[in-house]
């Protein structure tokens, strides 16, 4: 059975793998063993442009990178496939799943890192309504200093959801392989995570907490408040926050375990440091008037 399509006639047309049968759901397996590999790797590349650029593209956006990732993956190995709307969908249905993938990163996350009590009763309760309004108060969620929203976007939660959605599988993390939409972290990234973590803490509005479903439609609002709050942020000192974002690059990549090439050791050690010390002592090295006393 082949997909129709008319994308092209210089293109290969994708087969379904021997044994195929319609009625299921969707899935990369569903094709021949290239064109599932390709597949693979344009899903890949498409959640982390999800998780870098828009978490929550328009259509017309999710169309255009699944056929620009289809593209590079085809590029990779020397491939010509055509795009079947079928396999375009297929792909474009990968940015519900890596936000409802970090979603349950963050819902773990939340409840350790702020202090959610899981006991059901009424002082854990009224603990947890408290924390949730006060964490959601001027979205001091995300601040270093909680109490004085001090801080912007630098709460150590932060750096550990980095981490733990998208540096956490060393070489293969999706934050290594694309590290050109990573590094350094992006605005869109820190507006995906913000987003989900004022969803998770809603949850515990009432002091118990009741599991929420994410739907783009009531959640995109939110979303939004969040990236204009951080370009906002970002325009107040551009080189500062992307100082800020690249040190969570830097952190996350350290964390997930890759080693990169070491710096030359160190040639002014002992005795050389000793003399280049006793040589500079009483120095201003402010003019090149300066002589040393056999001079």
């Amino acid at each position: 059975m082949t997909p129709t399509t008319n994308t092209g006639s210089d293109l290969k047309v994708p087969q379904f793998a021997e044994g195929y049968r319609t009625g299921g759901k969707p899935k990369a397996s569903d094709y021949e063993p290239v064109v599932c590999a390709l597949l693979i790797r344009t899903m890949r590349e498409y959640e982390a442009m999800v998780s870098t650029k828009d978490g929550f593209p328009d259509p017309l956006v999710r169309g255009e990178w699944a056929k620009m990732c289809w593209q590079r993956a085809c590029n990779l190995v020397n491939e010509r496939y055509q795009l079947t709307s079928r396999m375009s969908s297929l792909i474009g249905k990968r940015g519900s799943h890596i936000r409802s993938e970090v979603l349950g990163i963050v819902r773990s996350q939340v409840v350790s890192f702020y202090g959610f009590n899981l006991n059901a009763t009424a002082k854990a309760n009224d603990h947890n309504r408290i924390l949730s309004a006060k964490l959601l108060s001027g979205s001091a969620f995300h601040h270093k200093d909680i109490d004085a929203k001090a801080g912007y976007a630098q709460s150590q939660i932060i750096s550990e959801l980095i981490q733990l959605a998208w540096f956490n599988n060393g070489e293969q993390s999706a934050g290594i392989i694309y590290s050109n939409l990573f590094d350094p972290i992006s605005l869109e990234t820190l507006a995906l995570i913000f987003t989900l973590i004022e969803f998770c803490l809603k949850e515990w509005s009432t002091g118990k907490r009741t599991l929420g479903t994410l739907f783009e439609k009531t959640i995109k609002a939110s979303h939004e408040v969040h990236r204009v709050d951080l370009k906002k942020w970002n325009d107040l000192n551009v080189q500062v926050t992307r100082n800020i974002r690249s040190k969570l690059y830097a952190r996350a990549r350290r964390n997930s375990g890759i080693v990169d090439e070491k710096a030359p050791a160190a040639r002014l050690t002992g005795e050389a440091e000793e003399r280049a010390r006793d040589e500079l002592a009483g120095r201003t090295g402010e003019t090149d008037s300066e002589r040393s006393d056999e001079e």
